[in-house]
């Protein structure tokens, strides 16, 4: 099955944040990271987005997968809707738990 990829206006602020940040001190690093994290959701996420878990902190209907990009971890939170894949947050795993604004 194909499925589509949709990102949230709250997914987009957190991504353009990071990678904004990251390009001020190595452009080439940041084009690098977000190259390979593109390529990792197109993969990952859309060729099986039910093989990842239910994100721990607040289960259905966000599921969730575990990515590094550089020296941080990161969520990315999202939800399955027929032939949809919405990303809901690219949530960075150092921020306090339950900040997301995710219920």
């Amino acid at each position: 099955m194909e499925y589509t990829l949709d990102r949230f206006p709250q997914f987009l602020e957190d991504y353009q944040e990071y990678f904004s940040y990251l390009g001020e001190f190595d452009e080439a690093l940041a084009v690098r990271h977000y190259l390979r994290f593109e390529n990792a959701l197109l993969e990952l996420l859309l060729r099986n987005p039910y093989r990842y878990a239910y994100f721990k902190e607040t289960g259905a209907p966000y599921h969730a997968k575990l990515f590094r990009v550089g020296e941080k971890t990161f969520w990315i939170i999202y939800t399955i809707d027929g032939t949809s894949v919405s990303l809901r947050r690219f949530w960075d795993c150092a921020r306090e738990p339950g900040t997301h604004g995710l219920r």
